[in-house]
């Protein structure tokens, strides 16, 4: 079945593959939680095994996620060396692309008219006290 839902574009045959995929898992899940259930209620008054248990099933999930296809490291070496090179060359390229501005950030710092800018004087424990007291309860 998965070999004909690649190789056809046929949406029955995909959905077909799904409900199937699907099944299978959700058949090899169920002996797994079993056993799990019955682990944990034999280790059910030993805090040190049902510990143990847990982290084994953590353990278990990471495994599981690092083994997917696309974690994997690309295969041959000239295929590591050009995704190194790609990667490794993007900064330069997009930069080169970049037009320099006709202008340098100081040429606005001198015409910026200083005296409408606002300034906020550092605060201390004094200051925030005297205002707190202010402050009307109600």
């Amino acid at each position: 079945m998965f070999k004909k839902q690649i190789e056809s574009s046929n949406p029955h045959l995909i959905e077909q593959y799904k409900i199937y995929r699907n099944k299978l898992t959700h058949l090899k899940e169920l002996p797994k939680q079993n056993y799990f259930k019955s682990m944990f209620n034999k280790y059910n008054n030993n805090a040190k095994k049902t510990w143990q248990l847990i982290n084994n099933i953590i353990t278990l999930k990471n495994k599981s996620k690092h083994n997917t296809p696309q974690n994997n490291r690309p295969k041959s070496k000239s295929t590591r060396e050009e995704l190194n090179a790609l990667f490794s060359n993007v900064g330069k390229t997009k930069s080169a692309k970049i037009s320099k501005p006709p202008v340098t950030y100081k040429h606005f710092l001198n015409q910026t008219n200083f005296k409408d800018s606002i300034f906020l004087a550092p605060t201390d424990a004094n200051e925030i006290n005297n205002i707190s007291r202010q402050i009307k309860l109600k």
